[in-house]
């Protein structure tokens, strides 16, 4: 699951860590542009679970798949994984593989700047029992890794359109990310 991790997070054009941040929900209101500011500070708002996603239903679980990449983006934005490690179950192997590269992040003081992942679509065909299957598609422009002064240390390349299998369990009256797995390649 490592290596969903990577490949999901390809484009990386200087290194091997890869970029990953993700669009604030379609809910929250956009920031303002804004010219550069000597402040390294994310300008990435933190998700808030929309009530789609709270409901045991297909197009809810395909809200909350669209809500934990968001709090992807947050959590690399940030350098903080708290938000998309609180999204998903702790055995999902390829979230945590994610939660590790903010991780290093964190440990280096360095954050993800721009490079938002944008979802295109997230499908779900049926629900079965308190398991499901999100089908997503994301794409992602180029991203950069800032130091804490703001200064790029690295640069990734767009991601172009990507498919990943999402599992998704209904637990204690929420989804939570299970396992997420990429298609076979991009398209």
């Amino acid at each position: 699951m490592a290596l969903a991790a990577a490949v999901l997070l390809s484009g990386c054009s200087q290194a091997d860590e890869p970029a990953v941040t993700l669009p604030p929900l379609p809910s929250a209101s956009p920031s303002p542009s804004r010219s550069p500011s000597p402040s390294p500070a994310a300008s990435v708002p933190k998700p808030v679970l929309p009530e789609l996603a709270k409901q045991r239903t297909s197009e809810g679980a395909s809200a909350y798949a669209t809500f934990y990449f968001d709090s992807v983006t947050w959590s690399f934005a940030n350098a903080e994984p708290s938000a998309m490690r609180s999204a998903a179950s702790p055995e999902c192997e390829s979230c945590e593989s994610l939660a590790g590269l903010v991780v290093d992040l964190q440990n280096m003081d360095r954050r993800r700047k721009g490079g938002q992942y944008q979802v295109i679509s997230a499908l779900t065909p049926a629900l079965s029992d308190d398991l499901t299957v999100v089908d997503l598609r994301y794409k992602r422009p180029g991203a950069s890794t800032v130091d804490s002064s703001g200064a790029v240390v690295e640069t990734f390349k767009a991601v172009p359109p990507t498919s990943v299998s999402m599992i998704l369990e209904w637990r204690d009256n929420s989804w939570v990310v299970e396992e997420f797995k990429l298609g076979d390649e991009p398209s």
